[in-house]
This record gives structure tokens, sequence and C-alpha cells, in this order.
């Protein structure tokens, strides 16, 4: 049975010699180079023996990864790495070069909280709240909900809950070797949880010199009161900056795991993380200037990460116009305009010519202006962004050339492989505006191509799979003029088209991109029973 089942009846000592036996075992997979990386009660079974000994046994090593391998990769399943209110902050903001031994000590310790308290460390509505509880707020000791808790246990937990790595014990044997010591009656080695033992001790043994120094600091506090409050309201603005700073981070990188994981509906995760990135919002109200722009700042990237374009140019632009944006926020704002131009042009390519000139006249004055006066304001700073912009210019070369050079973290995961496909993409339409249909073609499946390899890493990533029907759709649309055979559905074109809808039901451009996948398959057919 799972681990909280098996102890529940139990004292609190044979459930601390429980997770004594539990730590051997994450020992041994430590010393075999892996880290568990989702210790929870579920993966942990006990069985009882013929003599009625309670054994357990780490389970579910399915998203371990080897400590020895820096990359940290996923596992070939694609699960997300961990449960929300057992996972360590690294592990929370996706940060997988400080995933180590010490996550796994983060684990015990919310096993060690549920064993002395039967409560978890961290609690929420969603499983969102609890992540961004996790980032920013320190656990609370496991006595509020146990007053009889021993306080060395206490001690022993909250040492493995730090949020920061080095505070931590180093390993499962320390935490082993501490829990030992309870058993055997001995002071465990864990830090004091706080100064107010040492305050205590001090007003038992000094209770004269105490009253004298509280008489002096009565008077000290009424000539400091007021650099006390600036202090404190600097601690404030400090405290809401970091909260800022992690919730953009939080939406970012769960929505990164979001897309790398198995095809599936984005819709609850996205609509919860965009619950996490507007509450940054409502930081607006009552508080400094700096902190409304911090506010706004990651309430834009929370939309960016989200694909949110409108709601990036809604949010970021009045903080471009403020002056107070940096080379980041102009970069981001001018990345969701170029999106929103790119949508544009794809909407409008089979309108009349009048009419289409008209349609781009107007998307590029609201879109593509905008982003090359942003970006020129970033400086010397050369992102993905400008490869994207070179291309709405139809500047192949150039974006090619610049692609080449971007810095590897700058084309890290499968950006830079999309931007080859978009890259491949108007080679051909440049081909077959100039009637090169062979070269458009070969150019076409360069670009599907492309895109399928993105597609194999961000396989719930609707963007990337309406851009592989999208090369599909326009392959087709140039061998009609042959009257090649033609698939009988969108389906037989490029399952993509399908795929798109369910990671996201309700986005507009991949029904208009499936609707342009029927209609080139309609004209095909047609174009052939003329000719037959």
């Amino acid at each position: 049975m799972p681990l909280d089942q098996a102890w529940q009846g139990l004292s609190l000592g044979a459930r601390i010699a429980l997770l004594i036996d539990v730590c051997q075992g994450v020992e041994a997979a430590h010393a075999a180079g892996l880290i568990h990386r989702d210790l929870k009660p579920a993966n942990i079974l006990v069985e009882r023996t013929a003599s009625g000994v309670l054994t357990p046994v780490v389970m579910d090593f399915g998203i371990a990864r080897n400590e020895r391998d820096p990359a940290g990769s996923l596992t070939a399943t694609g699960e997300v790495v961990g449960t929300p209110d057992s996972m360590s902050p690294e592990q929370v903001v996706g940060d997988r070069s400080r995933i180590d031994r010490r996550s796994d000590v983060w684990a015990i310790g919310c096993l060690l909280y549920r064993a002395i308290c039967d409560h978890s460390p961290y609690t929420g509505n969603s499983a969102a709240e609890v992540m961004a509880q996790i980032v920013t707020q320190d656990a609370v000791s496991p006595r509020r909900y146990r007053r009889s808790a021993p306080s060395a246990l206490a001690r022993v937990c909250l040492q493995c809950l730090e949020r920061e790595a080095d505070r931590r014990y180093p390993d499962a044997t320390a935490i082993r070797e501490d829990l030992q010591r309870f058993l055997d009656g001995q002071p465990v080695r864990a830090r004091d949880t706080g100064i107010g033992f040492a305050v205590r001790r001090s007003w038992r043994h000094n209770r004269a010199a105490w009253l004298i120094a509280l008489a002096l600091s009565g008077a000290i506090v009424l000539v400091l009161a007021g650099l006390l409050r600036a202090r404190v309201e600097a601690n404030h603005r400090e405290q809401l900056a970091k909260e800022l700073g992690a919730i953009q981070e939080s939406v970012r990188s769960r929505m990164q795991i979001a897309y790398l994981s198995p095809l599936h509906d984005l819709r609850p995760e996205r609509d919860a993380l965009a619950r996490l990135g507007d509450s940054a919002m409502l930081h607006q109200v009552g508080e400094s200037a700096g902190l409304r722009t911090l506010a706004r700042r990651s309430s834009g990237l929370s939309a960016l990460a989200l694909g949110n374009d409108e709601q990036v140019v809604q949010r970021m632009t009045p903080l471009v116009a403020s002056g107070a944006a940096d080379a980041v926020d102009r970069a981001a704002l001018a990345a969701a305009h170029l999106h929103l131009y790119g949508s544009s042009a794809a909407r409008f390519i089979d309108l009349p010519t009048a009419e289409r000139d008209l349609a781009l006249a107007a998307a590029r004055s609201r879109h593509l202006e905008p982003a090359r006066a942003l970006l020129a304001a970033v400086g010397s700073v050369v992102g993905p962004e400008h490869v994207q912009l070179l291309l709405s210019d139809g500047r192949i070369d150039a974006a090619q050339r610049l692609l080449a050079k971007l810095p590897r973290q700058q084309s890290a995961e499968y950006s830079a492989t999309l931007l080859a496909g978009e890259l491949a993409m108007a080679e051909a339409a440049d081909h077959a505006s100039h009637g090169q249909r062979e070269l458009a073609q070969a150019s076409y499946r360069r670009a599907l191509a492309r895109f399928e390899q993105a597609a194999v890493t961000a396989r719930s990533d609707p963007h990337v799979l309406d851009r592989v029907c999208d090369a599909a759709v326009a392959a087709l649309r140039e061998r009609i003029s042959k009257a090649a055979p033609a698939p009988a559905s969108p389906l037989a074109l490029h399952p993509a088209c399908f795929d798109a809808i369910v990671a996201n039901p309700d986005d507009p451009i991949s029904h208009e991109t499936l609707a342009a996948a029927w209609e080139a398959i309609a004209t095909n057919h047609d174009l052939r029973n003329e000719r037959a």
C-alpha cells in the first residue's frame, strides 16, 4: 500500500523509522547516479513481511534522470518532471541545471512534513497556485498544525525545505543520520529554526539586563521610527518584485513543459496559468511607479508565453510609451507585433490584388512598422525577432545569414528549427511568384521537414502544428497545376491539421488552416475531374 496509507495509526516514531528506510532507498539510487525527482507517498509502497515488519520500497523511477547527465532530459514518455506539491523550487521554474540530490532532499522533507502533522507544506486551489507558493514562500513549521510535534523534528523538516538548495541537507544520508539521532534520543544537527529559542533562553538568565535594554530600545525606536518605516516599505517592494518575477517565470516554464508534453488539450493549463499571470496586474493599484512597471512587465511577458499576442500589445505598449521599458520588453512587444502581422498576411493571401494590397498596408502600419521601431531601439542585442522582421520584409538571404549567427542560447529548443522552416516557406513563396514551380516544391518540402522536426519536440504547441499543416497545404497547392493525385481529407494530407485543433480547440487560426486544407483538396479534385 502507499506510504501515507501504511502509516495511518502508527506512532510518530514508527513513521520516522519508515522514513529512515525510505532514505536508505534514495541513498542507493543516488549512489547509482540517479535523481528520482518525484518522491511522494504514492511512489513509495509499503510491504508487510511474514513477521509483520513494514518495509517501504521506492517505486516509479519513470522521470528519474542520471545526475551525471548535464542535459537532464525528460524520459522517453515525455512526462512532466514532478508532482506539484512535492516539487522543489528548481523543478518548478524548470532550471534543470540545478536539479540534483538536493531536489530529492526537498521531496523527503515533504514526506517528513506529512509524517509529523498529516498536512502538506504547501496547499492551494490549483497546481499553479501551489507552485507559485513554492517559489515565493518559505514553508511554515509543521508545529503550526501539530503543536505537540517535537521541535527537533520540525528543525530537520524545515532544513530539508529550504528554498535555497545550498541550505538544505546535502543528501539523503544526512537526513537519515539526523532522523536516527532523533529516535536514539540524541541532539539532531539541523539548524535552529529561528532566533526565538535564543531570545527566550537569554531572557530567563538575564532579565535585569533585558529590562534595561528594552527601556533603551523604546527611546531609540522613537528616533528611528521614520527610518524603520522606510525600510519596511523597501522590503515590501523588494519582496513584491521577487514575487512578480517568480509569477512570470512560473508561467513561462510551465507553459513550455505543456508544449513539450504529448498531444493534449492545452486549455485547462492555459486558463490556470493565465489567471496566475493576470494576478500580477493586481499589484498596479496603490503601488509605486516602479512596482507598477514590474507588474505590467510580468503580466505582459506571461501573456507572451501563453501566445496571447493581443494581450501583450495591450499591456506592453503603455510600458514602452512611458519610457520604462528595457530591451527585453521591447523585443517581447516586437515579437507579438510580428506574430500578429504574420497571421494577418496569411489571411489576406487569397484576396483580390487591390483589396489584398490595402489590407497588407494597414497591417504593416499597425504591426510591422511598430515592430521595426521597437527592434531598432533594442540596440546591439540581436534575437529571433530580427530574423522574423527580415522575413517579413522579404530579405530572405539576410534572414538566413542572421539565423546562422544567433547565439546558441537564443536558438534553444525548437525555435531555431521553426525559424528555419519559416525561411524555407519564404523561399518557396519567392520561387512560386517567379513561376519556378520545381524549386518552390523543393522549398515547401524542406519547410515541411523542418516544421515536422519541431513538432517532434513540441507535440502540443498549436502554432508549430499549424505551420506543419500550412506547409503541407502550400505544397499541395503547388501540385494542383499538375493535377497530381490529392488526398481524400486533411487528415490524409497531414495529421497535424487536426492535431492543432486538439491542442487548442478555440484557436480560430487552427480552424482557418483546416478550412484551407479542405479548399486545396477540393480544388485539386475539381481540376482532375475537368481533365478527365
